[in-house]
């Protein structure tokens, strides 16, 4: 009965005890400036894609979308919530507004090509609505320090930890996918992508270098490992791998195994970026902020607002003054 309760307790505190709020508030921030750039390109697009001018529907089947006027400002009110989400303001009403925002446009018509980028945002964005995002770096948390409240910058757990999990299962279950076609272990769809609907200039002039299909193979295995192991590697600090021959132990240290995830995540999404013009798929590493330590991003943030402040109040010098002060005296 006490190794249940202990149990209990265990599963009680990992779910639903106090964690630090700055992985999570700073990945608030970069998601809504994600979401604000993606809303700002598709502004000239409303008319076609979400108004009854572009949207398409069966016949006998009245039209499901609005006219031009609405779809401007239902898709504008989805913008403006971006925007305060990212700044942090009214968080408890900006965040579920803008996933209601983003899961309408969603149903109205980018659920045609459901891409997955799409699918991971709408998690994201439902899971971060039942949290309080806007406990630290917001408008909301410095309205409560003028009022004299003073908060902990902690969160809830469990939906920092299902995002965690369902990134980690994300690319787990990519890896699944691709390792078991015949295509990607062998470098069939890295070699064709370059050249393909998808593809870039820089995918073409790769495609020209006429590199050996060993290259792509080699890629395309390395990215499976990846994908198959980053769920692990992203939680792992520094890896000593001690080996004993002959009587005698070597040990190897890796260093900061998951910064080496990192990069090679980092990697993979910049080349899809520039040879496949995909820059969408960007939100993944943006999220990587929540697999780091509180600290560092506490400390990076924090050094990040305090140099952007300082170069704010640097008084601007006029060219001749900037003379004057290289003068020797």
């Amino acid at each position: 009965m006490a190794a249940l309760t202990q149990m209990f307790n265990a599963f009680n505190r990992f779910w639903f005890g106090s964690i630090s709020a700055y992985p999570l508030c700073a990945f608030r921030i970069l998601l809504g400036s994600y979401l604000s750039v993606m809303l700002l390109a598709g502004l000239p697009f409303v008319t076609m894609m979400y108004s009854n001018q572009g949207v398409m529907t069966p016949m006998f089947v009245g039209d499901i979308a609005p006219s031009p006027a609405v779809a401007y400002s239902i898709y504008l009110v989805t913008l403006a919530s971006a925007f305060a989400f990212t700044v942090g303001y009214r968080t408890r009403i900006m965040a579920p507004l803008l996933f209601v925002g983003f899961l309408y446009h969603f149903l109205l018509n980018m659920m045609v090509k459901a891409c997955s980028y799409e699918r991971l945002i709408l998690i994201f964005l439902l899971l971060i609505a039942c949290s309080d995002c806007g406990r630290v770096w917001s408008m909301d948390a410095r309205a409560r320090a003028a009022r004299g409240q003073i908060d902990q910058p902690v969160v809830i757990a469990w939906p920092m930890r299902l995002m965690l999990l369902h990134l980690s299962a994300f690319y787990f279950m990519t890896g699944v996918c691709k390792a078991g076609s015949s295509e990607w272990p062998r470098g069939d769809v890295l070699h064709n992508v370059i050249t393909s609907l998808w593809a870039t200039p820089a995918g073409f002039w790769l495609s020209q270098l006429h590199l050996p299909y060993s290259f792509f193979a080699l890629s395309s295995c390395l990215l499976i490992f990846w994908e198959l192991t980053c769920g692990i590697g992203f939680f792992i600090g520094d890896l000593t791998l001690r080996l004993s021959v002959a009587d005698r132990i070597f040990a190897l240290r890796i260093p900061s195994v998951q910064n080496l995830y990192f990069a090679a995540g980092l990697l993979f999404h910049c080349s899809v970026w520039l040879f496949m013009d995909l820059p969408q798929f960007m939100i993944c590493p943006m999220a990587y902020v929540l697999y780091m330590k509180p600290d560092v991003v506490e400390s990076f943030v924090t050094r990040l607002f305090a140099l952007s402040r300082r170069q704010a109040r640097t008084p601007a010098c006029s060219p001749g003054e900037e003379r004057g002060a290289l003068k020797p005296q």
